[in-house]
């Protein structure tokens, strides 16, 4: 089991730091002294404040995977944040169908949705309160707001908040990033915004013209070397950076290959020397994507490979979004002799079973047996149909596998795969890629895969 740093766990605080009754009655203090408030907050902690920015990325609200969430309109699991984005960047395009009729979601699959879909809206919600709770956690911490409530830092206090600052910067602009790919022309507040004014809409160029030049701002001024396991280091702010370049024309009408070369070439050059041929590349594919995946992460301990993660733990950190999804949804408990296919959700170190999306043709035939992505799907093999004849069937699509729960020593030297072989795949025991015991003994409801 991993160790999920510090700065993660805690997520008993307050998301709404500026917010105040206008009722001067009612302005009152907790009674619990242990509560954070705007106006009762101790330097020591301003790490467990500034967790809530981290934390949004995993989790939907305040109480684990069963609790609340930060947002309404969605229930917790269907509001996390990778979940909500998943749903909209892949759902609506010929690669990954959600085959259960949740509400407003086979919308989005079939490209049918409207101005009322309440998952467009739920995305859009999400990502605005995420940046709120960023320009909230700025402004605590701004200079004239922290000696209006007493606190004056030491030095090395100073230098933790300035290094705070950046990464709640870093990941504020992580949610302008989709805000600007999804809807375009968006609304935009930081932290000199006041709480209650309306947010400032901008055009789509305006908006990538901000985010350029927050963005560059930041990775000059982020410290080299690898941050703490979890959290943003240089290497995740450029990568960013270079992904918004790369389709400048999209949102501008001007390329900016150039500069998203750039950037990609300062990342590759500060790995050379590490990992898979000294490219720092992990040794195989599918390590990026298993339960022990956090030693690619920054941080980790090995090559990270891994830019920017996000932590997932079955233990500590539970959600019904994040890789639970993306493992679940993928997976069912299927036998030739009932069903006509042949898949076992503890073959990928699951117990969570959902049976719910699947890839359309056009994505499947993007492959081919030379592939070693392709080796890891359920096929024709295994009673699984590349047409998506039947819509609600699971088996009426290829079973496409990516992330699983199963260790890297669980999973078959990629080298000695035989992938010309069709018939090989993950659930098949004789010759396949995976150790089924080792599977079946980490069957897990929540995985650990970051």
């Amino acid at each position: 089991m991993k160790t999920v740093n510090k700065i993660f766990s805690i997520l008993g605080v307050s998301i709404a730091l500026g917010m105040s009754s206008c009722v001067g009655d009612l302005d009152l203090e907790p009674i619990d002294p242990n509560q954070i408030t705007p106006n009762r907050v101790t330097l020591e902690q301003i790490p467990q404040i500034m967790a809530k920015c981290y934390s949004s990325l995993a989790y939907s609200g305040q109480t684990g995977p069963d609790g609340d969430s930060d947002i309404s309109g969605l229930d917790g699991g269907t509001s996390q944040y990778t979940r909500a984005l998943f749903m909209l960047q892949e759902f609506t395009t010929d690669e990954s169908k959600w085959i259960w009729p949740d509400a407003g979601v086979i919308d989005l699959v079939t490209n049918t949705w409207g101005n009322g879909n309440v998952n467009i809206f739920g995305t859009y919600s999400r990502l605005y309160t995420h940046i709120g709770v960023c320009n909230d956690f700025l402004r605590l911490v701004a200079p004239e707001n922290l000696s209006s409530l007493g606190l004056i830092p030491s030095e090395e206090q100073q230098a933790e908040i300035e290094q705070y600052k950046l990464e709640t910067r870093a990941l504020r602009a992580l949610s302008y990033y989709w805000a600007l790919d999804l809807f375009g022309n968006a609304g935009f507040v930081d932290e000199t915004t006041a709480n209650g004014v309306p947010a400032n809409q901008l055009t789509r160029a305006n908006l990538y013209e901000w985010l350029v030049g927050e963005l560059e701002e930041l990775v000059t001024a982020f410290p080299d070397g690898t941050p703490v396991y979890g959290r943003v280091g240089k290497d995740g702010v450029e990568a960013l950076l270079a992904r918004v370049y790369l389709n400048a024309e999209v949102y501008t009408g001007t390329p900016a290959y150039d500069k998203c070369q750039q950037h990609c070439e300062n990342i590759i050059a500060r790995h050379q020397g590490e990992g898979f041929e000294g490219k720092g590349l992990v040794p195989a594919y599918m390590y990026l994507f298993c339960a022990d995946n956090d030693e690619y992460m920054p941080g980790g301990g090995g090559v990270n490979e891994i830019l920017w993660g996000i932590p997932q733990d079955g233990v500590n950190m539970q959600a019904y979004g994040g890789t639970m999804f993306l493992c679940a949804a993928g997976v069912s408990n299927l036998t030739m002799k009932d069903n006509g296919a042949d898949m076992q959700a503890k073959n990928y170190g699951m117990s969570e079973q959902w049976g719910c999306m699947h890839a359309t043709k056009q994505f499947s035939e993007k492959f081919d047996s030379n592939d070693l992505r392709w080796a890891m799907w359920c096929k024709a093999a295994q009673g699984f149909n590349i047409e998506n004849t039947n819509f609600s069937a699971f088996t009426d699509g290829y079973g496409v596998v990516k992330f699983t729960n199963l260790l890297k020593g669980n999973i078959s030297d990629p080298s000695q795969w035989n992938i010309a072989d069709n018939t090989q795949n993950w659930s098949t025991a004789n010759g396949g890629i995976y150790d089924p015991a080792g599977g079946a003994a980490r069957e897990m409801k929540y995985p650990d895969t970051d």
